[in-house]
């Protein structure tokens, strides 16, 4: 922070944490709501090929085989779920700290501790964020799809 009043720095240090805040909300939503998605296709899909496969319509069963291996494979690649998990926790934890900025910073000490707190949970999410399997979960999908004779 540059030389400002300690009023000023207090102001900016929750502006950032809020919009870290905010962020952090959008990206667990977005995430929690692919992989919900992601899940309920691919139950539905479950479901599908049951019901073709008892109605012997095997094209259609077989069809919707290969959209649930895609779902899970999407599930898998890019690990939404985790990323959900991931960012609901950075979620509670910055706007803990935007609570403790509201109630309990008094003075210079306490608004510096608030901020290193936040400059290192900025660093953890930055370099923490779970990284799904990638091309990795395609060639696995792949392998196991290949009919061989």
């Amino acid at each position: 922070m540059t030389d400002t009043t300690f009023a000023q720095q207090k102001v900016q240090l929750e502006q950032e944490l809020t919009r870290f805040v905010d962020s952090s909300w959008r990206q667990f939503r977005t995430n929690s709501v692919i992989n919900a998605a992601i899940i309920v296709l691919a139950l539905l899909c479950s479901f599908g090929v049951t019901l073709f496969g008892i109605g012997e319509n095997g094209v259609f069963a077989a069809l919707l085989g290969a959209l649930i291996a895609l779902l899970i494979a999407l599930g898998q690649a890019f690990d939404f779920g985790g990323k959900a998990d991931f960012y609901r926790v950075v979620h509670a934890e910055s706007d803990n700290l935007l609570t403790r900025l509201h109630i309990l910073t008094d003075d210079a000490r306490e608004l510096q501790q608030i901020l290193q707190q936040f400059v290192v949970l900025r660093k953890y999410a930055a370099e923490k964020l779970p990284r799904g399997k990638g091309m990795e979960a395609i060639s696995s999908m792949t392998k196991e799809m290949t009919i061989t004779y």
